[in-house]
């Protein structure tokens, strides 16, 4: 066809035309080559790579753990879960705890390996040597009778450091019992123990250890935990919630003291301890509401109730 260039007409000619004809092919034939030898590149096949050796399996030859002591209390039978004696009091040290408190330790997980965050390396967590703490004691009457006005004794490291008498209290009464003492490094015992009254059965929880460096933890639970202790002997021989706890912290502690191996030949030196226990709705659900001066916090929450059933299931989930 012609086509216009300028003020004329140009014609093609056989020529131009053969010569685009040969432009074609031999695009074509670049393109097939081209094709053809990525084809066989593709097919060409690889070296293939033996596979490393396996390491050797490791071997750790941990030696059994020690038997732990016997706890210092009777162990009622596994199938023993009778109901509350009536007519009988029940003295329990719930928990002793210290003022000050510290901040606990704040750590960033961003690294490798946790570091403390920055600001906060030599933050205080623990008092220096002189300077006054107050111990202070939880004691409940568990029972279904008062009890008689009673004596106590504060002990550090076994030596008695203070006395005096706890007043008669009436079934579900608390009282509190205080010690000030001038703060000293290193790893003492603060004991206290309250003579047992004449219609008490269980004398387990008369007696309670407090061990200065223990990391202290919070507790918090709700009260139809509480409510189903009440209901269930434990292994302690009561029906209470904080001495069922504080039996699997003293077993614990058993257990790190016993656990002895190559590099621990005395066993963990670490301690735990409860500081205070808190019965709070406050920790069902997604809303728990705790502090920050403590090394860490247990919660023992509910399933949630829903209120379009008739079943309580909060209170079926602590019972279980």
């Amino acid at each position: 066809m012609p086509f216009f260039h300028g003020g004329g007409i140009i014609r093609p000619t056989s020529s131009l035309t053969n010569h685009n004809m040969l432009l074609r092919l031999t695009l074509a034939l670049s393109l097939g080559l081209a094709l053809a030898l990525a084809l066989l590149v593709g097919l060409t096949p690889k070296p293939v790579q033996a596979e490393p050796p396996s390491p050797p399996p490791r071997r750790y030859d941990v030696p059994p753990m020690p038997p732990a002591p016997d706890l210092a209390f009777p162990r009622p039978a596994l199938a023993e879960s009778s109901e509350p004696a009536a007519d009988v009091s029940d003295l329990s040290i719930h928990f002793i705890s210290r003022t000050p408190r510290y901040e606990r330790y704040c750590l960033d997980y961003s690294h490798d390996a946790p570091q403390l965050c920055e600001g906060t390396e030599h933050a205080q967590r623990f008092p220096d040597a002189g300077d006054p703490v107050t111990f202070t004691a939880r004691i409940k009457n568990q029972g279904t009778i008062s009890t008689t006005a009673t004596a106590y004794t504060w002990l550090l490291d076994g030596g008695e450091q203070a006395t005096g008498v706890l007043p008669a209290l009436g079934p579900g009464a608390e009282e509190n019992l205080s010690w000030r003492w001038a703060w000293q490094s290193g790893a003492h015992t603060v004991t206290l123990a309250v003579e047992a009254v004449e219609t008490e059965q269980i004398i387990a929880n008369n007696t309670l250890d407090h061990r200065t460096d223990a990391h202290y933890l919070e507790i918090l639970v709700h009260p139809y935990f509480v409510e189903a202790f009440a209901q269930t002997r434990n292994l302690v021989g009561s029906y209470s919630f904080p001495d069922w706890l504080q039996a699997q912290f003293r077993q614990m502690n058993q257990r790190l003291a016993g656990a002895v191996y190559p590099n621990t030949p005395a066993g963990v030196a670490d301690r735990i301890r409860i500081d205070v226990i808190t019965e709070t709705v406050k920790v069902g659900g997604d809303e728990v509401v705790g502090d920050l001066a403590f090394d860490g916090r247990w919660t023992f929450r509910t399933e949630r109730d829903y209120k379009r059933t008739p079943e309580n299931e909060a209170r079926t989930s602590a019972k279980n």
